[in-house]
């Protein structure tokens, strides 16, 4: 069975020009006689793969920016409820909304939006949004960027470029802009829409250009292009409050724009219940103790830091408590009762500092010695005004007197005067640099407090050290820590198998599993569909083998049997039962089981949006001789990635005998998608 393909390959039109037709095919009408020819035709294209492009070419993306900006520094001036407003009016059970809450908190409501978190996502604006007008040339991918105004919408619009000319192009995808996503302080992205599902844009703003360019991740031949779906957990960090449409974490459904109150104090409908069933009396107001919202300066540090990781924490592998997901978190509860974090990283390796700041912290001797020292020591989520409007000298005394409460009474060996010079006698400057993150275009503070030399910190390790527990202080029975690291490893096996690092791989063996992990109830599905995805690789991995044919068997019919005891377990369309479908939509057919495989990439084809899963639906038809819906899934594929070029090359031997003007018109584009230009001429 052809492999799903994720490679993507990607002049300035007017707004509302209707020239822009993505993938043009489907502007012709369907053919729905379709010859039997195709059923040979189609199952020679299963072992096509796209060419992989050569080195990008020495030369600059071209980006024109837009002349309309909404500020000197591109942030959104929020009026004092536009952090309360919400795309659904419905709240999920427990709570009641941001809105509800600056009802009777007015004034700590005002507070929190001089804060970041209070502008973390918002609904694009079309007639002031300051990327109308905005174009990337991207060198690397072969693609071009646009965004226009249509119909009263911002659309973002993708070409692939075939030809070294500026007007070799073909246009790909459009899609209109929903939201925009972040602060402003670092970058702006912006989230696209499709039905139920949201996609992340190649186009990205950064504040210390000020300009546009490509997305974190983005900036590479095989980039993701318009089709890299937006779920739940990337929604977790950006927006206030989500459900998930159809229990699906693929399709969300946005209750609360931006980071609201809940996120911090909790579920609030029992304390809105609690202080509406008061008379209007102050006294008996205040005599009330109130348990139903959490005050998070009465929580204990393990506690205070679970609210600020449940976003600021993030490794490379994260495992789940049983049947619990990343929106079930609390305040109040400890972070590792729903999740913990693992990763190989050191704390003094900078490669990731952005998302590292929590492993930086627990690492740093002043954390260590100090039984206080947490987030809100620095951090204030109700300021009284924008910190950037505060003097420097204030905001850098303010940083010495925090550091004082500990070392008043040792202070720096520095001389005062050298310290002056060098950094304006400012304590972090020195001891929490500023480093260039793996984000582009952006610099973030270091939390490992340490002595630097160099912009390197002293004393700290900086060697991988293996997959390492991140949180060092839980709850958690030890049994449980040890279940879950062994869930970890496994995970960190499949992925760096994917990643073509297979050593783990390799050493794993799988009837060493322990038995109680193998008959866990509660995590069955996660478990056995692991077991699934490593059975499989491993199974892959020695086809090439004929020494090793046999096991290589032995591993794919392991695998299958534990993929189908997923999806009969659990009808849920998580994760897991999404890894086990991938495994058998293409086992089943190569084992002759034509229907179960039909069956389980049709649901992939339900559950998300994902070019290659109705290309692999349609050559399965194709073989059952259900040549009308073979040709409409094709063509689904194409509506869901133009730049899909297989799906065009399977409709252009579709059409070869009944149609061969579409034919031809399908083979062209399916060349020109896979066309790598080496220079792009200037225009």
């Amino acid at each position: 069975m052809h492999k799903i393909v994720r490679k993507r390959c990607g002049d300035r039109i007017a707004e509302g020009d209707s020239r822009f037709a993505p993938y043009p095919l489907l502007m012709s009408n369907s053919y729905r006689h379709l010859t039997i020819a195709f059923l040979a035709c189609t199952v020679l294209l299963v072992g096509c793969k796209q060419a992989s492009p050569p080195e990008a070419a020495a030369t600059r993306d071209r980006t024109v920016q837009p002349d309309r900006r909404t500020g000197s520094s591109g942030k959104p001036e929020l009026n004092s409820r536009e952090v309360a407003q919400s795309s659904d009016d419905s709240m999920p059970s427990g709570y009641v909304g941001t809105a509800t809450c600056a009802t009777c908190h007015d004034e700590r409501h005002a507070s929190f939006l001089h804060t970041h978190h209070s502008r973390s996502l918002r609904l694009i604006d079309p007639d002031s949004d300051q990327s109308n007008g905005c174009t990337i040339e991207h060198q690397k991918s072969w693609r071009r960027y646009e965004v226009v105004k249509k119909e009263g919408r911002l659309f973002h619009r993708e070409y692939k470029r075939f030809g070294s000319d500026p007007g070799d192009t073909v246009p790909v995808n459009e899609l209109p802009a929903r939201y925009v996503m972040g602060s402003g302080a670092f970058a702006n992205g912006y989230l696209l829409a499709d039905g139920d599902y949201l996609m992340q844009s190649p186009v990205t703003w950064y504040a210390n250009q000020n300009s546009f360019a490509m997305a974190p991740g983005y900036d590479k031949p095989d980039q993701l292009g318009m089709t890299r779906m937006i779920d739940d957990e990337c929604l977790f960090c950006h927006a206030g409050l989500v459900s998930r449409k159809e229990s699906n974490p693929r399709k969300s459904m946005i209750h609360e724009l931006a980071i609201g109150c809940e996120r911090c104090h909790g579920p609030g409908l029992e304390h809105t219940k609690l202080y509406r069933s008061i008379t209007a009396s102050p006294t008996q107001a205040t005599a009330i103790e109130d348990t139903k919202i959490v005050n998070p300066s009465d929580l204990d540090r393990l506690e205070l830091e679970s609210i600020c990781a449940q976003c600021h924490l993030q490794g490379e592998v994260v495992v789940h408590a049983a049947r619990r997901n990343i929106w079930d978190f609390r305040p109040g509860e400890d972070l590792a009762a729903t999740r913990l974090h693992y990763q190989t990283q050191a704390a003094g390796d900078f490669n990731k500092v952005f998302t590292g700041h929590f492993d930086q912290l627990w690492q740093s001797e002043c954390y260590l010695r100090s039984e206080t020292l947490t987030c809100v020591t620095c951090h204030d989520s109700h300021p009284s005004g924008p910190s950037e409007s505060q003097p420097e000298e204030r905001r850098r005394q303010q940083r010495r007197d925090q550091c004082d409460q500990c070392h008043h009474e040792r202070g720096c060996p520095v001389a005062i005067d050298e310290r002056e010079q060098s950094n304006r006698n400012d304590c972090v400057a020195c001891h929490m640099p500023s480093l260039e993150s793996e984000v582009p275009h952006t610099s973030t503070t270091s939390h490992l407090i340490a002595v630097y030399r160099d912009g390197k910190p002293q004393n700290i390790s900086v060697d991988p050290a293996g997959l390492k527990q991140i949180q060092p202080d839980t709850t958690l029975p030890k049994t449980e820590e040890l279940r879950r690291r062994t869930i970890a490893e496994m995970y960190y096996a499949v992925d760096q198998a994917q990643l073509g690092n297979f050593d783990l791989l390799d050493q794993y063996d799988l009837d060493s599993i322990n038995p109680g992990l193998r008959n866990d109830r509660e995590r069955a599905g996660e478990i056995t569909s692991l077991i699934a995805r490593l059975a499989d690789l491993k199974s892959q991995r020695m086809a090439s083998d004929p020494a090793a044919v046999g096991s290589a068997v032995r591993l794919k019919r392991q695998s299958l049997e534990a993929a189908m005891r997923v999806v009969k377990k659990d009808r849920r369309p998580d994760r897991s039962r999404e890894a086990a479908l991938e495994i058998l939509g293409p086992g089943m057919l190569d084992a002759g089981q034509t229907a179960v495989a039909i069956d389980a990439l049709g649901e992939l084809t339900r559950i998300r949006r994902v070019a290659g899963d109705h290309y692999n639906l349609a050559l399965v038809l194709a073989r059952a001789r259900r040549m009308d819906d073979a040709e409409r899934l094709l063509r689904e594929a194409i509506r869901i990635d133009g730049s899909y070029a297989p799906a065009y090359r399977s409709l252009s031997i579709l059409y070869r005998t009944a149609n061969p003007p579409m034919s031809r018109q399908a083979a062209t584009m399916a060349d020109r998608l896979r066309m790598m230009p080496e220079v792009i001429k200037d225009e």
